[in-house]
């Protein structure tokens, strides 16, 4: 939780604006997964958010961290 939490702030302070509509893109596909009960997809689209998170850190060896825990 710390990692990601980590992540999560650093995004927030480098994202671009092509982070962030990849992440608004995948937050829709996850809500709709979960509209449509399509839980399998759900969370496939909730790691892809995650992993997506911890890219826009700009941080290379906190988003390995991620994949791993993944």
């Amino acid at each position: 939780v710390q990692v990601e939490g980590l992540g999560a702030a650093r995004a927030a302070e480098h994202a671009t604006s092509d982070d962030i509509s990849r992440l608004e893109e995948i937050h829709a596909a996850l809500v709709l997964a979960k509209a449509e009960r399509r839980y399998d997809d759900g969370l496939r689209w909730n790691e892809a958010f995650h992993l997506a998170l911890a890219r826009a850190s700009s941080m290379p060896r906190l988003v390995r961290v991620v994949e791993s825990l993944w």
